[in-house]
């Protein structure tokens, strides 16, 4: 009998490309493992490991719950140290921009903005409508924001994370990529919501020796 039990406990983070679902299959006295990958097309492998008797099955599973509780910790103490790396990485920014002419976080960000730039969002706050919120370049390729016709707002962007200066009263507020048209801040109270979808990115035609 397979059971959909675990998942959230053995798999890793799901990538952005593809999608990823575990199961356990009880074959006499003995559990396997089977791990689905699911690709963006549709195909998709699986994998079965065998995980031993139910106390061996057990002890496994109490250390998947040890491993992933340690994550959170981990990752509460990064996003509590996020201000304080941000100002950092900005400060650096600029003095590397100022000594050479070149920003290397600009040349990040540029990396990761098209969908930004491109598609259709809107910011959604505690208490208020949704609102369209805008992404644009400066004259030197800098991100930034607006929203409520106010003036647009720098923002700093690194993969899946974005820090947007002076956001509110409160000062700067920092985002993160729960999906590819999904942002929030750390107390997922404030949401940039992708509406439509204008960019594609790229991809090689099929074909022969592709």
């Amino acid at each position: 009998m397979k059971h959909l039990l675990f998942f959230l406990l053995f798999l890793p983070a799901l990538a952005l490309a593809q999608t990823d679902t575990a199961y356990v299959v009880k074959v006499g006295d003995l559990f396997y493992l089977v791990e689905r990958t699911t690709q963006a097309n549709g195909s998709y492998t699986e994998s079965s490991t065998l995980r031993g008797d139910l106390e061996q099955f057990s002890d496994y599973t109490e250390g998947a719950i040890v491993r992933r509780a340690s994550t959170l910790s981990q990752a509460v103490a990064e996003v509590l140290k996020a201000d304080r790396l941000w100002a950092t990485i900005i400060q650096q920014d600029a003095g590397f921009q100022a000594a050479y002419g070149k920003s290397p976080l600009t040349d990040v960000q540029q990396q990761y903005d098209s969908t930004l730039l491109m598609d259709t969002w809107q910011l959604e706050q505690p208490g208020a409508s949704p609102t369209p919120i805008t992404f644009t370049r400066n004259a030197a390729g800098k991100l930034r924001a607006a929203w409520g016709g106010a003036t647009s707002k720098a923002a700093y962007l690194v993969s899946a994370t974005m820090r947007i200066v002076n956001f509110g009263t409160s000062g700067a507020m920092n985002f993160y990529q729960l999906t590819p048209g999904l942002w929030t801040d750390a107390d997922r109270a404030i949401f940039i919501r992708r509406t439509a979808v204008n960019w594609q990115p790229w991809r090689p035609e099929p074909g022969i020796g592709n």
